[in-house]
């Protein structure tokens, strides 16, 4: 079968120096079936033309950031496999071609991850990451999950886990097609689910306090920005609350058994040195923590892992600080968040760069998303429900740079709409970090326990 002139680009420019006849074919065919189910499986022409165009986009970015071509190819099966017939599956077929092409932007445009009305940042920014460095470990969950009969499905690292089969229908923010801008889609309320249940399977202890196991975490069909329809309960059905509830070292935890073996050991997750503790002994990344202390210790871990190829970083910050304040209340799509009711303060200077969706690069020429200061929206300030003990947030840090007047700025994603991804200065990102007090983090969560990964806290 012939390949198409796009693919064969595609494959010139992904295999330059390399001359690997095999891997280039692997693609070529994957891509070809994968056009074959569309041709079969989607009615409108302009909805197979919109599948093409992702692909293509999706290539672009492989190239950008040098994804291998097995991961391409091995993200298209995993699309196509989506798209399969299959009777017994917990997810109509319907829906699994929405799935299908829903994964497919997601692989092309990772940093398009939002978390609407939900308290999911932990794990939205575990997706965008993910779907950045290992798109075909992203969807192969995901086609899992909706091809199974029973809602399950195992981790990369190999464990086992079930989901609730009502929560694995679209809430009410997943139903609308196409996603609008800061909304949650459905592939990640799946790959979410996937995410916050594998780290509380085996787990029979909640907060300190032990409780019956297993404990589940469960999306209701209704949403809103009063009541994210989360709910995490225990065998007695007893509520443990209404959020992840996954801590930073969580966040290392559960990222680790999604990613590839080449990947997971890699640290990603930069928090103030203040969350540190006696305790913790592996302050080198290999417990996947990267403590900063000042804003040129900052600089130089993002500028070590973007030259390494590691990026996106995760940081914890301060919702209540500038400019994150602002940005909640400019995007009243968000679970996340503090209440807003304070006007506007500190501007974000300087914000001449856009985010790009390329990883490992800034081209100043190009215009991508994200170009923009945060601001509030028409009505003003919107409310937000006061979360306890003013929990941090979380963003990516997509790339660092240092612009035309010499100071050094960083491109953030959040997972707050594109009004919420911006450039920033990297000394005002610092000044932002979550950082302890009063002896406690943030989130109020116990230090000596949190961080140490080592413990065996799972049921046998």
């Amino acid at each position: 079968n012939e390949v198409t002139p796009a693919l064969k680009d595609f494959g010139n420019l992904i295999l330059d120096g390399a001359k690997n006849t095999a891997d280039h074919t692997s693609i070529a065919e994957e891509r070809q079936r994968l056009d074959l189910g569309l041709e079969s499986r989607i009615k409108k022409p302009e909805d197979r033309e919109f599948f093409r165009k992702e692909m293509d986009e999706f290539e672009k970015r492989a190239v950008k950031d040098g994804l291998t071509p097995e991961e391409v190819s091995q993200t298209y099966k995993e699309i196509g496999r989506l798209m399969e017939e299959n009777k017994e599956a917990i997810v109509p077929q319907d829906r699994r071609l929405l799935l299908a092409k829903q994964v497919l932007h997601q692989a092309a445009y990772p940093h398009d991850i939002d978390q609407g009305y939900h308290k999911t940042c932990n794990v939205s920014s575990l997706s965008e990451r993910l779907y950045a460095r290992n798109p075909a470990q992203a969807d192969r969950v995901v086609a899992d999950l909706a091809l199974s009969s029973d809602a399950s499905f195992q981790t990369a690292s190999g464990k086992k886990v079930s989901i609730d089969k009502d929560s694995m229908k679209p809430d009410q923010e997943a139903e609308i097609d196409p996603v609008p801008d800061g909304k949650r889609s459905y592939a990640n309320q799946l790959l979410q689910l996937a995410m916050v249940n594998a780290y509380w399977t085996g787990r029979n202890e909640h907060d300190g306090v032990k409780c019956r196991g297993p404990i589940k975490y469960t999306q209701e069909h209704s949403v809103s920005k009063n009541n994210s329809g989360e709910r995490l309960k225990d065998a007695s059905g007893k509520l443990l609350g209404t959020e992840p509830g996954i801590s930073h070292a969580g966040m290392v935890e559960t990222y680790r058994m999604f990613s590839n073996q080449k990947d997971k050991d890699k640290p990603f997750l930069i928090v103030d040195k203040s969350m540190s503790a006696d305790k913790v002994k592996a302050e080198d990344g290999s417990n996947g923590l990267i403590f900063v202390n000042t804003p040129e210790q900052l600089k130089t871990e993002i500028l070590k892992h973007q030259a390494e190829k590691n990026m996106p970083l995760i940081v914890s910050i301060d919702p209540k600080m500038e400019p994150w304040l602002s940005a909640g209340a400019s995007s009243s799509t968000h679970g996340d968040g503090v209440n807003t009711s304070k006007p506007r303060g500190a501007e974000i200077s300087d914000s001449d760069r856009p985010i790009r969706d390329s990883m490992n690069e800034i081209d100043p020429d190009e215009k991508l998303r994200g170009n923009v200061e945060p601001k509030p929206s028409a009505d003003g300030p919107q409310p937000k429900p006061e979360l306890p003990n003013d929990p941090p947030h979380v963003i990516n840090i997509v790339a660092s740079y240092q612009n035309k007047e010499g100071k050094w700025m960083v491109a953030i994603s959040n997972t707050w709409g594109k009004k919420s991804d911006f450039t920033m200065p990297l000394d005002q990102l610092h000044a932002t970090l979550a950082r302890r007090r009063d002896g406690k983090e943030s989130n109020d969560l116990d230090i000596n326990n949190i961080f140490d990964l080592t413990r065996d806290n799972t049921e046998k």
